[in-house]
């Protein structure tokens, strides 16, 4: 079974996910004979996986079974794919899970009217909101993980859906694997994603152990990109307060004789650091327009369907100041966004997040992530984005941490105001007295009455009804 998200709860997406996570690493764990702390689990990535050498070896995990253009990366399944009324195969034929990589799907999510599919019309009349009907994922050829049947999903505006956890499919390393939909329409290109990720070794992807802000030093990494609106608020502060925390311990690791209150942390500002008349901590490859202070990816740098870099060739995290990115949003008014990754160095890959999963939501697409990436002082960064089209400017936006000392950027007088402030324990709660619930007032008090006198007084009224029909 698959429930709309629109009827679970985040504590229940949030449950349910765990136990995605949990056993997707048991899986290979048990298998491999590994430590959890050698694994991670990242998003899935599907597209042209001929576009390897454009894109990076490795990039690409499942091929589609027909590219809509070359080098695609992202959700997106070809007409010609697609049969009426028949679970139609949209994985490329004979496509395995690689070596020493484990995936679990467990859920579906579907952007196609963002290819015009609720304007387009047929010779029947206008497509009804949504042709999908159902899901199967399969192994091999007859092997069947899961079906998911997803009309249901429909009677959302934005429809999404997480799976129970008995109808999530996993599948080993080497496993044939296929993924299947049944569509009452097959002239339109379709844009369904599916929610899936896939475990790998730290090393795959150049990762490199103490970058990244794990929640637990024992597990896996999260590199996963959870869309905003489906993570619990208390969730979404401890990351923040977790990413804070690890880059002040750097900082005080780095600066011997220095404690947490000679740092301070704010947002880090991107823009043209060459011309900001304020302040830019990170410069953009071009400048959008100049002198900027804020987050604009010019078309110049972007190349659409390939990773492209948007910082200026060499950026450096600024000297004795560390940098932590934890999340993003996308405030373009043309949502192209599929993916992004982060680097350190010119190209060591330490983070790769498949956006889409974010744009499945009411408001601003976002997403967080669980266990953040961290840059110490003086340390190269690399920021690549991956859009749809590379015809307008992007306005992505990171949700990012910059510790730097005291007197940089905040005047030292007012953060120790400020500490002095939070120093100042809360006044005294004032108990809530209950109110004194008023008893009722007794009244006189009965009197007693013998229970040969109530058959006596029964008697009489009986006789009077008699007597009173007789007449």
């Amino acid at each position: 079974m698959i429930d709309p998200v629109q009827e679970l709860t985040k504590a229940e997406i949030a449950r349910r996910k765990e136990i995605v996570f949990n056993e997707l690493i048991r899986r290979a764990t048990k298998e491999t004979g590994t430590k959890l702390c050698e694994w991670l689990v990242r998003d899935l990535v599907v597209g042209d996986d001929s576009a390897q050498a454009v894109l990076g070896d490795g990039f690409i995990d499942l091929g589609i079974r027909t590219e809509q253009t070359p080098n695609l990366q992202g959700w997106a399944q070809d007409a010609v794919d697609i049969t009426v009324d028949k679970f139609s195969s949209v994985l490329a034929a004979n496509e395995k899970v690689p070596d020493e990589k484990f995936i679990a799907a467990f859920g579906v999510y579907d952007l196609s009217p963002e290819g015009g599919e609720l304007l387009a019309t047929v010779s029947g009349g206008m497509i009804p909101h949504g042709t999908l009907v159902a899901i199967r994922l399969r192994k091999g050829a007859s092997e069947v993980k899961a079906t998911w049947h997803t009309e249901h999903l429909y009677t959302y505006p934005h429809p999404s859906g997480i799976a129970t956890p008995d109808s999530v499919a996993y599948f080993d390393q080497n496993d044939a694997i296929d993924f299947q939909q049944l569509h009452t329409e097959a002239t339109l290109d379709k844009f369904i994603g599916y929610r899936a990720w896939i475990a790998e070794k730290f090393d795959k992807i150049g990762a490199m152990p103490g970058l990244q802000v794990k929640t637990n030093n024992n597990q896996a990494f999260r590199a996963y990109v959870e869309p905003l609106n489906e993570v619990p608020i208390h969730i979404i502060n401890d990351v923040k307060q977790k990413l804070k925390n690890k880059l002040i311990e750097l900082a005080i690791k780095k600066n011997t004789g220095t404690t947490a209150e000679d740092w301070v942390a704010r947002e880090a500002f991107f823009g043209d650091e060459s011309h900001a008349i304020d302040i830019a901590d990170f410069d953009f490859k071009t400048a959008a327009v100049v002198g900027i202070q804020n987050y604009v990816q010019a078309n110049a740098d972007l190349t659409a369907l390939n990773l492209s870099d948007v910082l200026v060739a060499n950026e450096k995290v600024p000297d004795n100041k560390f940098f932590g990115v934890y999340g993003f949003g996308d405030k373009s008014s043309h949502n192209s966004l599929t993916g992004m990754a982060f680097l350190r160095g010119a190209a060591t890959r330490i983070g790769f997040y498949e956006t889409e999963c974010c744009y499945v939501q009411p408001t601003m697409p976002a997403g967080l992530f669980l266990d953040p990436l961290a840059w110490e002082a003086v340390a190269s960064i690399g920021w690549q984005i991956n859009v749809k089209s590379g015809a307008y400017d992007t306005n992505v936006v990171l949700r990012t941490i910059i510790v730097e000392p005291i007197g940089e950027e905040i005047t030292p007088a007012l953060v120790g105001e400020r500490l002095a402030v939070c120093r100042v324990p809360a006044p005294p709660i004032t108990p809530i007295v209950p109110m004194p619930i008023p008893r009722p007032v007794p009244g006189p008090p009965m009197r007693a009455v013998a229970p040969e006198m109530i058959k006596e007084g029964l008697k009489k009224v009986a006789m009077k009804r008699y007597f009173t029909r007789v007449r």
